[in-house]
Protein backbone atom coordinates (compact mmCIF):
# COMPACT_ATOMS: atom_id res chain seq x y z
CA UNK A 1 0.00 0.00 0.00
CA UNK A 2 1.49 3.38 -0.99
CA UNK A 3 2.35 5.90 1.69
CA UNK A 4 -0.02 8.88 1.95
CA UNK A 5 1.23 12.16 0.48
CA UNK A 6 2.00 14.36 3.47
CA UNK A 7 3.49 17.27 1.49
CA UNK A 8 0.55 19.61 2.12
CA UNK A 9 1.21 19.25 5.84
CA UNK A 10 4.98 18.75 5.90
CA UNK A 11 6.17 21.51 3.59
CA UNK A 12 4.56 24.39 5.56
CA UNK A 13 5.75 22.75 8.79
CA UNK A 14 9.34 22.61 7.49
CA UNK A 15 9.21 26.14 6.07
CA UNK A 16 7.94 27.56 9.39
CA UNK A 17 10.71 25.81 11.31
CA UNK A 18 13.29 26.92 8.73
CA UNK A 19 12.15 30.54 9.02
CA UNK A 20 12.62 30.45 12.78
CA UNK A 21 15.99 28.68 12.65
CA UNK A 22 17.35 30.84 9.80
CA UNK A 23 16.21 34.03 11.54
CA UNK A 24 17.72 32.90 14.84
CA UNK A 25 21.00 31.39 13.60
CA UNK A 26 21.52 32.95 10.18
CA UNK A 27 21.45 31.16 6.86
CA UNK A 28 25.12 30.17 6.92
CA UNK A 29 25.14 28.62 10.40
CA UNK A 30 21.67 27.05 10.45
CA UNK A 31 21.66 23.27 10.24
CA UNK A 32 19.07 20.99 8.72
CA UNK A 33 19.14 18.97 11.96
CA UNK A 34 17.97 22.03 13.89
CA UNK A 35 15.17 22.65 11.41
CA UNK A 36 14.04 19.02 11.66
CA UNK A 37 14.12 19.11 15.46
CA UNK A 38 12.05 22.31 15.61
CA UNK A 39 9.58 20.90 13.08
CA UNK A 40 9.28 17.72 15.14
CA UNK A 41 10.34 15.46 12.28
CA UNK A 42 13.45 13.55 11.27
CA UNK A 43 16.27 15.07 9.27
CA UNK A 44 15.54 12.44 6.59
CA UNK A 45 12.00 13.82 6.27
CA UNK A 46 13.38 17.32 5.66
CA UNK A 47 15.67 15.92 2.96
CA UNK A 48 12.73 14.06 1.42
CA UNK A 49 11.17 17.43 0.56
CA UNK A 50 14.30 19.59 0.21
CA UNK A 51 17.41 17.91 -1.21
CA UNK A 52 19.76 20.67 -0.03
CA UNK A 53 19.74 23.59 2.36
CA UNK A 54 19.88 25.85 -0.72
CA UNK A 55 16.63 24.27 -1.99
CA UNK A 56 15.03 25.00 1.38
CA UNK A 57 16.29 28.60 1.37
CA UNK A 58 14.93 29.05 -2.16
CA UNK A 59 11.51 27.64 -1.22
CA UNK A 60 11.36 29.83 1.87
CA UNK A 61 12.33 32.91 -0.14
CA UNK A 62 9.61 32.13 -2.68
CA UNK A 63 7.01 31.72 0.10
CA UNK A 64 8.23 34.90 1.81
CA UNK A 65 7.93 36.96 -1.38
CA UNK A 66 4.61 35.43 -2.49
CA UNK A 67 3.03 36.30 0.87
CA UNK A 68 4.23 39.91 0.70
CA UNK A 69 2.92 40.38 -2.86
CA UNK A 70 -0.38 38.68 -2.01
CA UNK A 71 -0.96 41.19 0.80
CA UNK A 72 -0.39 44.10 -1.56
CA UNK A 73 -2.65 42.56 -4.21
CA UNK A 74 -5.41 41.91 -1.66
CA UNK A 75 -5.28 45.51 -0.45
CA UNK A 76 -5.40 46.74 -4.03
CA UNK A 77 -8.45 44.60 -4.84
CA UNK A 78 -10.33 45.38 -1.61
CA UNK A 79 -11.91 48.48 -3.09
CA UNK A 80 -11.59 52.02 -1.89
CA UNK A 81 -9.16 54.63 -3.04
CA UNK A 82 -5.56 53.93 -4.06
CA UNK A 83 -4.38 55.91 -1.03
CA UNK A 84 -6.51 53.81 1.33
CA UNK A 85 -5.27 50.61 -0.35
CA UNK A 86 -1.65 51.68 0.24
CA UNK A 87 -2.38 52.64 3.85
CA UNK A 88 -4.21 49.35 4.47
CA UNK A 89 -1.40 47.28 2.94
CA UNK A 90 1.25 49.19 4.86
CA UNK A 91 -0.64 48.69 8.12
CA UNK A 92 -0.93 44.92 7.53
CA UNK A 93 2.74 44.66 6.59
CA UNK A 94 4.01 46.52 9.65
CA UNK A 95 1.70 44.53 11.92
CA UNK A 96 3.13 41.30 10.49
CA UNK A 97 6.69 42.60 10.93
CA UNK A 98 6.14 43.51 14.57
CA UNK A 99 4.26 40.29 15.35
CA UNK A 100 7.01 38.14 13.86
CA UNK A 101 10.37 39.86 14.07
CA UNK A 102 11.92 36.60 12.86
CA UNK A 103 10.15 37.25 9.55
CA UNK A 104 11.75 40.68 9.30
CA UNK A 105 15.18 39.39 10.32
CA UNK A 106 14.93 36.79 7.60
CA UNK A 107 14.55 39.60 5.07
CA UNK A 108 17.99 40.85 6.11
CA UNK A 109 19.38 37.35 5.69
CA UNK A 110 17.98 37.19 2.15
CA UNK A 111 19.49 40.59 1.31
CA UNK A 112 22.91 39.49 2.57
CA UNK A 113 22.66 36.22 0.64
CA UNK A 114 21.72 38.08 -2.56
CA UNK A 115 25.15 39.74 -2.56
CA UNK A 116 26.77 36.29 -2.92
CA UNK A 117 24.11 34.14 -4.58
CA UNK A 118 22.89 34.91 -8.09
CA UNK A 119 19.60 32.98 -7.80
CA UNK A 120 18.65 34.81 -4.60
CA UNK A 121 19.57 38.14 -6.18
CA UNK A 122 17.41 37.31 -9.21
CA UNK A 123 14.47 36.27 -7.00
CA UNK A 124 14.68 39.49 -4.99
CA UNK A 125 14.98 41.57 -8.18
CA UNK A 126 11.85 39.88 -9.56
CA UNK A 127 10.03 40.50 -6.28
CA UNK A 128 10.98 44.18 -6.12
CA UNK A 129 9.96 44.61 -9.75
CA UNK A 130 6.53 43.10 -9.03
CA UNK A 131 6.21 45.02 -5.74
CA UNK A 132 7.14 48.33 -7.35
CA UNK A 133 4.88 47.55 -10.32
CA UNK A 134 1.88 46.95 -8.04
CA UNK A 135 2.55 50.23 -6.21
CA UNK A 136 2.97 51.95 -9.57
CA UNK A 137 -0.44 50.61 -10.68
CA UNK A 138 -2.06 52.01 -7.53
CA UNK A 139 -0.43 55.40 -8.03
CA UNK A 140 -1.43 55.46 -11.72
CA UNK A 141 -4.98 54.61 -10.69
CA UNK A 142 -4.94 57.51 -8.24
CA UNK A 143 -3.69 59.85 -10.96
CA UNK A 144 -6.38 58.63 -13.38
CA UNK A 145 -9.14 59.11 -10.79
CA UNK A 146 -7.92 62.59 -9.84
CA UNK A 147 -7.02 61.54 -6.29
CA UNK A 148 -3.32 62.18 -7.06
CA UNK A 149 -1.79 64.95 -9.10
CA UNK A 150 -0.05 64.20 -12.40
CA UNK A 151 3.18 62.39 -11.55
CA UNK A 152 5.41 59.84 -13.19
CA UNK A 153 3.89 56.76 -11.53
CA UNK A 154 7.00 54.62 -12.02
CA UNK A 155 9.28 57.17 -10.35
CA UNK A 156 6.78 57.80 -7.55
CA UNK A 157 6.48 54.05 -6.90
CA UNK A 158 10.26 53.60 -6.70
CA UNK A 159 10.48 56.47 -4.25
CA UNK A 160 7.70 55.09 -2.09
CA UNK A 161 9.17 51.57 -2.06
CA UNK A 162 12.58 53.00 -1.12
CA UNK A 163 11.01 55.04 1.69
CA UNK A 164 9.18 52.06 3.17
CA UNK A 165 12.07 49.61 2.77
CA UNK A 166 14.43 52.14 4.35
CA UNK A 167 12.15 52.51 7.36
CA UNK A 168 11.98 48.74 7.75
CA UNK A 169 15.76 48.54 7.66
CA UNK A 170 16.14 51.33 10.24
CA UNK A 171 13.65 49.58 12.49
CA UNK A 172 15.61 46.32 12.33
CA UNK A 173 18.90 47.94 13.32
CA UNK A 174 17.75 50.80 15.59
CA UNK A 175 17.31 49.00 18.93
CA UNK A 176 13.86 50.46 19.53
CA UNK A 177 14.50 53.98 18.24
CA UNK A 178 12.08 53.46 15.36
CA UNK A 179 8.41 52.70 16.02
CA UNK A 180 7.76 50.91 12.74
CA UNK A 181 3.97 51.23 12.86
CA UNK A 182 3.83 54.91 13.82
CA UNK A 183 6.81 56.00 11.73
CA UNK A 184 5.63 54.11 8.65
CA UNK A 185 2.11 55.55 8.97
CA UNK A 186 3.56 59.07 9.36
CA UNK A 187 5.93 58.69 6.40
CA UNK A 188 3.29 57.16 4.14
CA UNK A 189 0.70 59.77 5.09
CA UNK A 190 3.17 62.53 4.26
CA UNK A 191 4.13 60.87 0.99
CA UNK A 192 0.52 60.41 -0.05
CA UNK A 193 -0.25 64.06 0.84
CA UNK A 194 2.59 65.09 -1.47
CA UNK A 195 0.82 63.21 -4.27
CA UNK A 196 -2.61 64.69 -3.54
CA UNK A 197 -4.28 66.57 -6.36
Amino acid sequence: MPRPDMSAERIPQILQAAMEVFARDGLAIARMEDIAKLAGISKATVYLYFKTKEDLVSALLDAFLEEALAELQASSEAGGSPASALMNWSSKTTARLTATKAYANLGLEFMALAARHAATKAALATYYEAYTGAVEDLIASGVASGEFRQVNSAEAAKSLVALLEGLHLLWLVSDGKVDIETDTRTALTGYLQSLSA
